[in-house]
């Protein structure tokens, strides 16, 4: 875990050398402000043209974002061949960014309110299942801070 806040709080500058690739990175992890928001459509299209294969070397977390960047280049690549732009392409990527650190924030807020009304094993079974719809998101469970 430390692997991933280190490389949003970086904008994942020690895994990729391209800032596309650091731009696309920085949409990989689900409910999460991007480190870097903007990026050229020339770093962009240089980042679609490279490939970042993940070495036996790296660190598990470090060959997952490695997957996902790649990932995002098929899903650009496949929005471009449909008739799209990077720029638009770009703009989804921070709208969906946005509506998943939305929902995690109303989902907190919910389990914030809830905690003070309901008895404790009605609430961890709330939580859990909330936090269940949060991980089929890909977003972070919520913690559970009471003592």
């Amino acid at each position: 875990m430390a692997i991933i806040e280190k490389g949003i709080r970086t904008g994942w500058a020690d895994v990729f050398a391209r800032e596309g690739d650091r731009f696309l990175a920085s949409f990989a992890i689900p409910g999460v402000k991007a480190g870097q928001r903007s990026t050229s459509e020339e770093e962009m299209r240089r980042a679609l043209e490279g490939k970042v294969a993940p070495q036996p070397t790296d660190p598990i977390e470090v060959q997952q974002i490695k997957a996902m960047v790649e990932g995002m280049k098929e899903e650009a690549r496949q929005y471009l061949a449909a008739g799209g732009s990077l720029v638009d392409y770009g703009k989804r990527l921070v709208e969906r960014q946005e509506a998943e650190i939305a929902i995690y924030n109303r989902v907190k807020n919910e389990i914030e309110t809830i905690r003070k009304t309901m008895a404790e094993d009605a609430f961890e079974a709330y939580l859990e299942e909330r936090n269940d719809e949060l991980r089929n998101l890909g977003i972070k469970p919520i913690v559970d801070n009471r003592d």
